[in-house]
């Protein structure tokens, strides 16, 4: 897989790059190690594509995080909610960088950069948060409703910033072959 699009919210890009390029460069090559031939495990039961077999959102973020991320240091931070052993966890957290991979439906996308990075900002584990989506050209070999980088990017320039919200960077991924070199220059990572 390869990061094809970028989009820095609230200086996220700037902030990442200036302060956390290790943890950048670990995401990224987490990404890049991904094979994208193997990531196709979802037999859709949809009726409109019944049978294709899809992307699984299951082992694309097993491929990230498990076999990745978590073996170069990244946690699962929790924060309780209340005294019934209610939670929110997100994917990661290392050296004040939160980590979201979000190939699930839209909704959630906005949850982990609306919802759950300003509360874990808060509980002073981020100061700045990376979010790991598909891009057009992988959303659209998957389960329908599953969020896009556009679709996300849309909705934070509608929004603007809040007094809340950390820098954020934003990486839409592919299984894109021809790799752009801008990207990765863009990242500050060539």
């Amino acid at each position: 897989m390869e990061v094809v699009e970028v989009y820095s919210f609230n200086n996220g890009l700037e902030a990442i790059r200036s302060h956390h390029k290790k943890e950048l460069t670990e995401i990224v090559n987490a990404i890049r190690a991904v094979n994208s031939a193997k990531m196709r495990t979802k037999i859709s039961k949809e009726k409109t594509m019944k049978g294709t077999k899809l992307f699984s959102p299951i082992a694309l973020n097993k491929a990230i995080l498990d076999n990745g991320l978590y073996k170069k240091g990244w946690k699962k931070p929790k924060i309780a909610l209340d005294d019934s052993q209610s939670f929110i966890e997100a994917d990661g957290v290392k050296n004040n960088v939160g980590l979201e991979v979000q190939f699930g439906k839209y909704a959630f996308l906005g949850w982990d950069i609306f919802g759950k990075m300003p509360i874990f900002a808060k509980n002073k584990d981020y100061k700045v948060g990376i979010e790991v989506v598909a891009s057009k050209p992988l959303q659209v070999e998957m389960s329908t409703g599953v969020g896009s980088f556009t679709h996300i990017v849309n909705i934070l320039k509608k929004r603007g910033v809040s007094n809340v919200d950390i820098p954020i960077l934003i990486l839409g991924i592919s299984q894109h072959k021809n790799i752009d070199e801008r990207i990765y220059e863009e990242l500050g990572l060539k």
